[in-house]
């Protein structure tokens, strides 16, 4: 017989000072000269740390170089990684954050009280930063979102 109680899910909520992985992706480049074809993509791979009134975000940018000279196959890829980068943002300079993108493309969007806040991050948007997060760490994106976002914030950002 099937039972009739309530399916519950239960998920393990991370504390807010676990660390947060996020993942941005940054524009590519392509040139084609006499010497042959450039593809260049970056990635950055990264860590969003909520410790005390500050954000931490830290990561490492992997670019990935393809070339195809004219005369020679296979095309050649060439990773090269950066050294880690970090940036402190104080709470205050946040002014809303929100989990967005539901179950397929997940990210953590923030909302900054000044245009110039993400600047020293790359791939942000002037006041803007969005930081694509995996399916399983939404839960602990939320718990972030709402201990960043000040009560009484505006419920969606315009």
């Amino acid at each position: 017989m099937a039972s009739t109680a309530p399916l519950v899910l239960r998920c393990s909520a991370m504390p807010l000072n676990d660390p947060l992985p996020f993942l941005l992706k940054l524009r590519s480049e392509e040139t084609l000269d006499r010497r042959g074809w450039t593809y260049t993509s970056y990635r950055l791979r990264g860590l969003l740390h909520f410790v005390g009134e500050m954000l931490v975000f830290e990561w490492t940018a992997t670019r990935h170089t393809r070339r195809d000279p004219w005369a020679s196959f296979p095309v050649k890829d060439e990773p090269d990684k950066s050294p880690v980068g970090t940036v402190e943002i104080p709470q205050r300079e946040i002014l809303r954050a929100r989990v967005r993108g539901g179950w397929w493309a997940p990210r953590l969007q923030l909302w900054a009280r000044e245009p110039d806040a993400f600047d020293r991050i790359p791939g942000a948007r002037p006041g803007t930063l969005t930081l694509r997060i995996r399916r399983q760490d939404r839960a602990h994106a939320h718990a972030i979102a709402e201990a960043i976002t000040p009560a009484g914030a505006p419920a969606d950002a315009t």
